[in-house]
């Protein structure tokens, strides 16, 4: 046999093996993939329970409307519940403090935004700055630094006989204001909204357009946690920050009236707790345990729900926990409250539960 004769012989042989060796292997593989996926669905990894680190959560401090005869229905674009995770996360807040150094502090921030520092104490920690030019009120808590603005416009009702700036002007002149003040956040990034109002017989109204009004007012709300849940403030359709601006016709940009509720989030202490299903969630809605916190006047009878979410509850006041909330939107501008976490995660309902 020649040299060339063995050679090929090799050569051939080489391939054929090899080519079962790689169709072992492959047989093994699949084999191997195939075991361990029945083997998972046979013996699930067990996932940890939520770890409910804080105990159990008290009540959110709701702000309901008087309503009265209203039922619901699911009209949904799908006509069905979406999907809830089984579990969401909880954060601490962080608690205003008392510091000896609480009233210089507001004194300075009061002189930045253009107030007379000598402010007169109203009660306990609240105090009052008059603004050096016009007939404007700064009212401050020293400790929350909570503050409003309050324009008196009976004063001089020339303050709103113009036609206001515009939603970008407007944005930004509230954003200098709380640059100024040093009270914009990092997580004051959420949905910046504007409504164009119209002063009437003393009340403000919501009015059309620019044209129409003589007022406009910024909305700043908190971010998205976990960049798909809101924050949702007591009232939805003003946030826990606005401000209401206006342009005399014979005037500069006026600050008229405004708000600022803030309170820092501690997002490095967090927690996890179990969340109710969407089924549990529409349960307690047509037993009336949601709060009904926007609804037009007068409105009765079945009402449509549209729209079914999770959120976070930014409460506009102290509370120790940043908690999850199902939000629940309907005709008529109905929006309705409801606690995300499980009934024996709080405080109330695990009372209730196991008094029964």
């Amino acid at each position: 046999m020649t040299t060339l004769t063995r050679i090929s012989i090799v050569a051939r042989k080489t391939v054929r093996f090899g080519i079962y060796f790689l169709i072992i292997i492959t047989i093994i593989r699949i084999s191997f993939g195939t075991l361990t996926s029945v083997y998972k669905r046979m013996f699930p990894e067990r996932i940890p329970d939520p770890t409910q680190g804080f105990g159990l959560l008290p009540d959110l401090p709701f702000i309901e409307l008087n309503h009265e005869d209203i039922t619901y229905r699911l009209e949904t674009p799908d006509l069905d519940l979406p999907s809830f995770p089984d579990r969401m996360r909880v954060y601490t807040t962080f608690s205003p403090q008392t510091d000896i150094q609480a009233l210089p502090n507001a004194r300075e921030t009061a002189r930045r935004l253009g107030f007379n520092p000598q402010g007169v104490e109203l009660v306990e920690s609240v105090y009052v700055f008059n603004h050096v030019r016009e007939p404007s009120k700064l009212t401050f808590n020293i400790i929350t630094r909570v503050f409003s603005v309050n324009y008196d416009i009976r004063s001089n009702l020339l303050v709103v006989s113009g036609i206001p700036p515009s939603p970008d002007s407007a944005t930004k002149l509230a954003q200098d204001f709380l640059n100024r003040g040093g009270m914009m956040r990092e997580d004051i990034i959420g949905p910046i909204t504007h409504e164009f109002l119209t002063y009437q017989n003393e009340v403000f109204r919501k009015a059309p357009s620019q044209s129409d009004s003589n007022a406009i007012k910024i909305n700043f709300y908190r971010k998205d946690y976990e960049d798909r849940y809101p924050s949702m403030p007591p009232n939805p359709r003003q946030a826990n920050i606005w401000f209401t601006f206006s342009t005399p016709a014979s005037g500069p940009n006026q600050m008229i009236r405004g708000e600022y509720k803030y309170f820092a989030i501690n997002e490095g202490q967090r927690e996890t707790y179990p969340i109710i299903t969407p089924e549990e969630a529409w349960t307690k809605l047509m037993r009336g345990d949601g709060h009904v916190v926007s609804l037009d006047e007068g409105v009765r009878g079945e009402i449509a729900i549209r729209s079914i979410y999770l959120a976070y509850y930014d409460a506009g006041q102290f509370v120790p926990f940043y908690q999850p909330i199902v939000v629940f939107e309907g005709d008529h501008n109905l929006v309705v409250y409801l606690h995300a976490t499980t009934d024996v995660s709080r405080e109330s309902t695990r009372a209730e539960l196991d008094e029964n």
